[in-house]
């Protein structure tokens, strides 16, 4: 699993492809914006959060595709 922001998904999905990790998940966070709060950073963070969880939770270790 590895966390990416929005502006990088499409790269870190193709990144993960290329290294042979086709099935990688990737939680995929808004990217911090200038005239953010940090409140708002932090709520992003919690919504992230259960899904990271989960994925910690009941993933075992990812292997490349062969």
């Amino acid at each position: 699993m590895t966390i990416s922001h929005d502006s990088f998904a499409q790269a870190a999905r193709q990144q993960a492809a290329s290294l042979g990790y086709r099935n990688l998940p990737i939680v995929v966070v808004q990217q911090a914006k200038s005239l953010d709060t940090p409140e708002t950073i932090a709520e992003r963070a919690e919504r992230a959060l259960p899904e990271i969880l989960g994925l910690l939770a009941t993933r075992t270790a990812a292997k490349p595709a062969q």
